[in-house]
């Protein structure tokens, strides 16, 4: 356990540490730079298989972006540390990569709005076809509010699959047709 008392600290680790996770389960209120690559390489490991708990998943990306728009990183290393969620299913990590990728997009411009967009456009579409387009009768709130946010964003960032979608929803809703209520909101 440290005790910080400055407005920064450095934390000692051992040579043969490869990673080690500052703010477990994002306790304090602080942002983490991992300045080494090889750590944050390998936290992003722990990201993709889950060795990590759900919102040091989220905390990790958080603080990456964070960075980011302070100018203490850049999109493009934010965009490569996201690849590391491919299979994220959770809805904390998911709901705030959706809403920063978003403010990045809306703030970025020229070629790092393209990137945002190539990536989001991915990203949002393989989000999609694991939690599916329409609602399942048994599933978690969660997972249909994120869907609202990722179709709405797939969309934005040219999903031709998505737009396609929203406008079948749409033209069944003019038409009175019965959707989904979660799709219809």
């Amino acid at each position: 356990t440290f005790l910080f008392e400055e407005t920064s600290a450095s934390i000692p680790i051992k040579k043969d540490t490869v990673a080690f996770k500052v703010n477990p389960d994002q306790t304090g209120f602080f942002r983490v730079k991992y300045v080494s690559k090889d750590a944050l390489l390998a936290l992003g490991g722990m990201v993709e298989d889950k060795t990590l708990a759900v919102r040091d998943r989220w905390g990790i990306q958080n603080d990456l972006y964070a960075l980011v728009k302070n100018g203490d990183a850049t999109i493009a290393d934010y965009l490569s540390f996201l690849s590391h969620y491919k299979n994220e299913d959770s809805y904390l990590p998911l709901s705030n990569i959706v809403a920063n990728l978003h403010h990045a997009f809306l703030v970025l411009e020229d070629k790092g709005r393209e990137q945002v967009a190539a990536f989001g456009k991915a990203f949002m579409e393989e989000v999609l076809s694991k939690i599916g387009y329409e609602p399942a009768s048994d599933e978690k709130a969660t997972k249909s509010l994120l869907r609202d946010q990722v179709l709405f964003h797939a969309a934005a960032y040219g999903s031709e699959e998505a737009a396609a979608f929203a406008l079948n929803r749409l033209n069944l809703m003019m038409a009175n047709e019965p959707i989904h209520p979660d799709i219809a909101g």
